[in-house]
């Protein structure tokens, strides 16, 4: 009889894909073992059908192109639950579990939090690709009614697209996470996509606290003013506030004695019901001598 390799063997049914936990001794344990059991059926719901990938080399291809990978079940008439699921690498700054998880609290239906019913997960290792560890879960979410069912319609892709968006941004992930309290807006998202190629290309100069600002201008702001602004307009603001301050930073080293101060000019555009009216914006940073200083109108 010969006796295949793993490269040579083809993977025709989901159970081809041979996947073991990613630390050893799990066959000793009874109850573990039947959790390994529960996350190979996972596996087969998880996974698109038909396969797009029928041997070794496929499968890898398959990984490096549609890894991280996220689908879920149709959503029935409520009140129901549907299944989320995951296939990821692992983050890297916190549990996966507890991103995900959070970010479908957060994120699924504005305003309120959505309910988990349960949550079965896994970090894995597939016996064609061993050396990368892979997140694998499955969410379990209530629908309690109509209203509900129709949000989580509208929101289950842009929610996909923010955690692909946060997963992509890597050890940025955890601030993402916490600039997320509040209500999906999509001029936000499209500002944390900019903030993390920014953040990419200067690091010297940028890092995660941009999303701790945009949090705190997100909720300082109202909805008119984020509507009447391009997405690119808020994220100079936020970008800028930091600039500037950084730039007092280090006047203050050199001049401690010396008032300091920082204007910037961002002529942009309001867009109103009745068409496009042109503005001149300002930044304006300076230094307090103490912290109880104030100025008079």
């Amino acid at each position: 009889m010969d006796i295949k390799t793993p490269s040579e063997k083809k993977i025709l049914v989901v159970e081809d894909l041979k996947i073991r936990p990613a630390f050893p001794f799990y066959s000793r344990a009874k109850n573990l073992q039947q959790h390994v059991d529960t996350i190979r059926g996972l596996l087969s719901k998880a996974l698109p059908h038909p396969l797009p990938f029928s041997d070794k080399t496929t499968f890898e291809q398959w990984i490096h192109t549609s890894v991280p990978w996220i689908s879920w079940g149709e959503i029935e008439a409520p009140p129901d639950c549907f299944s989320m699921f995951f296939l990821m690498k692992p983050v890297p700054s916190m549990l996966s579990e507890t991103f995900i998880s959070e970010m479908i609290k957060r994120w699924l239906l504005p305003h309120e939090e959505t309910s988990i019913l349960s949550f079965e997960h896994m970090q894995i290792l597939f016996e064609l690709y061993p050396n990368q560890t892979f997140f694998i879960g499955e969410a379990k979410i209530l629908i309690k009614n109509k209203k509900q069912a129709d949000l989580m319609n509208q929101n289950l892709s842009l929610l996909k697209k923010e955690i692909l968006s946060a997963l992509e941004s890597g050890r940025y992930a955890r601030s993402l996470l916490e600039s997320k309290a509040l209500p999906l807006d999509h001029k936000i998202n499209l500002i944390r996509e900019t903030f993390i190629k920014l953040i990419k290309k200067f690091p010297e100069d940028l890092d995660e606290t941009l999303f701790h600002s945009l949090a705190t201008m997100q909720s300082l702001t109202t909805t008119e003013f984020r509507e009447q602004r391009a997405y690119s307009h808020l994220a100079r603001l936020v970008v800028s506030k930091l600039l500037i301050r950084n730039h007092l930073s280090r006047e203050l080293n050199v001049f401690p004695e010396k008032r300091h101060m920082k204007i910037l000019y961002f002529p942009t555009k309001l867009s109103f019901p009745f068409g496009m009216k042109p503005v001149l914006g300002l930044c304006i940073g300076l230094n307090f001598f103490h912290k109880y200083e104030f100025f008079d109108e």
